[in-house]
């Protein structure tokens, strides 16, 4: 799978997931060159996959097992703290507008203790 990724001074975001790199490739030469678009490559081949945004870290496709030893291997920290996001992609997508940040609608949710309180009762399914 390949992801279309941009990063600017002030955020960075992913407009575009496919599973074939020719159509990933075809949407990033029409990309504007102004969100700074870039390809990324991921070893998961099939849908459904999870995308994490961690923050400080490059965007990761992951699978349940990966997604459940991340979060058990997290050092936990406040009350309100949160980890990162992770979205649950079950198809390509891209965004409506190209290379815009449109990320938000995509099925998401915020890593929070909470969330990993919940994860060790619920399958990574049922909490989105």
């Amino acid at each position: 799978m390949y992801l279309i990724a941009h990063k600017t001074a002030i955020k960075r975001w992913i407009s575009g997931i496919f599973q074939c790199r020719e159509e990933a490739l075809a949407y990033l030469a029409i990309a504007p060159s102004e969100n700074q678009p870039y390809l990324i490559e991921s070893k998961l081949q099939n849908y459904p996959v999870y995308l994490l945004e961690s923050f400080g870290l490059e965007f990761a496709l992951l699978d349940v097992s990966e997604i459940l030893q991340y979060c058990t291997h997290l050092e936990r920290r406040g009350d309100d703290w949160c980890y990162g996001n992770l979205y649950l992609i079950r198809q390509d997508w891209q965004a409506p507008k190209v290379g815009a940040d449109y990320m938000g609608l995509l099925p998401h949710l915020h890593l929070d203790n909470g969330y990993l309180d919940r994860l060790q009762s619920t399958p990574i399914l049922d909490c989105f």
